[in-house]
């Protein structure tokens, strides 16, 4: 009795700890990605995306309700994304526009609000008709509309402000020429000298500026993209996965070294 007890356990004992192996393979495999951010909008996500792999790292993105996203990366490059990612500013922090302080499904609306949701408006035209323009990557455009007092006196004069991000080789002197011109006949009463323009270079995500291209001190030599690819498949998630491979391919060797014995 006690034999065959013994026989069927030795019989069994193979077939135990290939599931096992399987179990903790299993278990591997679902712990090698985490989630770094959650929530970004499109551009936030498409940035980020950008960053990391730009800078080695597989990003993976989920989609969420409300068109949000969510991005994971390997566990063994979980720290150095949130790192790069703040380093970069991102995600970008959210601010409440005109539309969403003011959505104008109310009762009753107030003329506050109204004017509120007209300068809002006229500033997006014009944000976009700007961003047009050759050499500009992206432009935000302030304007204070012209109020009277209700007797055909002005009370408040027209102004505007416009940040424009150009782009490398723009002709700046045109840029702001046509700029100042295309907002000076957008706004009713505005002159040339109510008018602000700001240019700022514009930046990739995730490319280093000129003064980081040519740092004051040598650098370290960087490793090339064989040693990198290297590096990066003998991170630790990597070895997790590599030892699961060796532990299910030891539990099928346990199967078939009984079968063997038999025949």
């Amino acid at each position: 009795m006690a034999t065959s007890l013994f026989q069927q356990a030795r019989r069994l004992a193979p077939t135990t700890f290939s599931g096992a192996c399987l179990l903790v393979l299993c278990l591997l495999l679902s712990a090698c990605s985490e989630d770094v951010v959650s929530g970004l909008d499109q551009r936030d996500a498409f940035d980020a995306q950008v960053l990391l792999e730009r800078a080695g790292i597989a990003v993976a993105t989920k989609s969420e309700k409300g068109g949000a996203f969510t991005l994971s990366v390997d566990s063994g490059d979980h720290a150095r994304a949130i790192e790069l990612l703040s380093d970069a500013g991102l995600p970008r922090q959210q601010h409440s526009n005109v539309a969403e302080l003011f959505p104008g499904d109310g009762f009753l609306v107030t003329p506050y609000e109204q004017k509120a949701r007209m300068t809002y408006a006229v500033e997006q035209q014009l944000a976009e008709t700007l961003s047009a323009l050759d050499g500009v990557a992206s432009a935000r455009v302030h304007v204070v509309l012209p109020e009277e007092n209700g007797r055909g006196l002005i009370k408040e004069k027209a102004r505007a402000a416009a940040l424009l991000q150009y782009r490398p080789g723009a002709n700046l002197s045109d840029i702001d020429m046509k700029s100042r011109s295309m907002l000076v006949n957008s706004v009713r009463g505005l002159s040339y000298e109510d008018v602000s323009v700001v240019a700022s270079p514009w930046s990739e995500v995730g490319v280093p500026t000129a003064a980081e291209k040519s740092p004051a001190v040598a650098s370290p030599a960087v490793p090339g993209p064989a040693v990198a690819s290297i590096t990066s498949f003998l991170k630790g998630h990597n070895l997790m996965v590599a030892g699961s491979i060796l532990l299910a391919i030891a539990a099928c060797l346990l199967l078939l070294l009984p079968q063997r014995k038999e025949s």
